[in-house]
């Protein structure tokens, strides 16, 4: 079993690699995790390869093709990438071949290096690209100054959102088939990406469960935290519509499955791993921690809880509540609904042409 776990596995990688092929690459995938008769074989292989799929589609298909001066800088871009990465290629060749001459070796190394550099800021403008709505994507791809408030800076104050499916095994369990489990969560996060993004969040990953944004103030503006709220009241109310319309890709339609979401604000990086960038800091892990809400519950930490009701507290209804965390014990948390007080946030001020916050 181990040997053949193995060798899927390679095989569904390699298919995903193919980004190009869309749902087929799903279909491929999932029709060899299908032969797995043990169910953490099969929920383990779901969830990894559903991440990978999601965060492994081609950038440019990512990027607002009703805009055909942003896709042609993006691929112009992609060119560049392109371009680099052969550079890259040939002056590593180079260096191997060249033999007892320090000088030269030391000078070809630097030049490799200024070369990686070039690669690495421009590999991370373009995983950005992917990331934020159509407005930020042209704004990015026209201004520096702008690019160096994402690629640059070392912190930034920000609000954090984790949104989980709770009950997700369940769920997975009581789908008809692997390809329609992952058909509905495909189509859901998509979803879900789209209001984060609508929103002036920016989308960091799918992970797994369930999705992770956040909203700087840099960029979502001085009503970063009104956005972040609208778009944690939207997720709840996109999830159970679209479970509602896959309804026939399950046996039965539990009542209590739904998003929990959690909510934090502070200090924030945002750091490259691998080919991608991510967020990292404690509100990070405590958005998290408050994901794990009971279904159709937003909870947030203390510190998002002090901003949101000193901005917003007319525009919403707390409740304390306790969520129990493992190995940390039980912690304050506050339920967030939106009242029907009407709130129009403003845009931010790079909407209004002054991309220098």
């Amino acid at each position: 079993m181990v040997d053949h776990l193995v060798e899927y596995t390679k095989e569904g990688a390699s298919t995903l690699k193919s980004s190009h092929r869309g749902k087929s690459a799903v279909e491929q995938l999932l029709s060899v995790i299908v032969e797995f008769d043990a169910r953490k074989d099969l929920i383990f292989n779901i969830r990894q390869n559903l991440v990978n799929y999601l965060q492994n589609i081609n950038p440019t298909s990512k990027i607002n093709h009703f805009d055909g001066e942003i896709v042609a800088k993006a691929r112009k871009l992609d060119e560049a990438i392109a371009h680099l990465r052969r550079s890259v290629e040939d002056k590593a060749s180079e260096i191997l071949d060249i033999v007892g001459n320090n000088e030269k070796r030391t000078k070809a190394i630097e030049e490799l290096q200024s070369t990686i550099c070039q690669l690495s800021e421009k590999e991370r403008l373009s995983f950005l690209l992917t990331r934020v709505n159509e407005f930020a994507q042209k704004l990015l791809l026209e201004s520096g100054e702008f690019q160096k408030q994402f690629l640059e800076a070392e912190e930034c104050n920000a609000f954090v959102l984790s949104a989980d499916i709770r009950r997700s095994t369940e769920l997975m369990f009581k789908a008809r088939s692997p390809y329609q489990y992952a058909h509905f969560m495909t189509e859901l996060c998509k979803d879900l990406e789209s209001i984060v993004k609508e929103h002036y969040g920016v989308f960091d990953k799918f992970t797994g469960d369930g999705i992770l944004a956040f909203f700087p103030d840099f960029f979502s503006g001085e009503d970063a935290g009104y956005y972040t709220i609208t778009t944690a009241d939207l997720c709840h109310k996109v999830f159970q519509e679209k479970f509602y319309e896959f309804r026939s890709s399950f046996v039965s339609m539990p009542t209590n499955v739904g998003l929990g979401i959690g909510i934090d604000y502070g200090t924030v990086s945002l750091v490259q791993i691998a080919d991608g960038l991510t967020v990292v800091g404690i509100p990070v892990v405590y958005a998290c921690r408050m994901g794990g809400a009971p279904a159709g519950k937003t909870l947030l930490n203390q510190p998002g809880y002090e901003k949101i009701s000193r901005l917003y507290g007319e525009y919403c209804a707390f409740c304390k509540t306790q969520l129990e965390i493992k190995n940390e014990g039980s912690i304050l948390g506050y339920d967030l609904k939106l009242n029907e007080v009407p709130y129009f946030p403003s845009p931010p001020r790079w909407m209004c042409g002054n991309e220098k916050l």
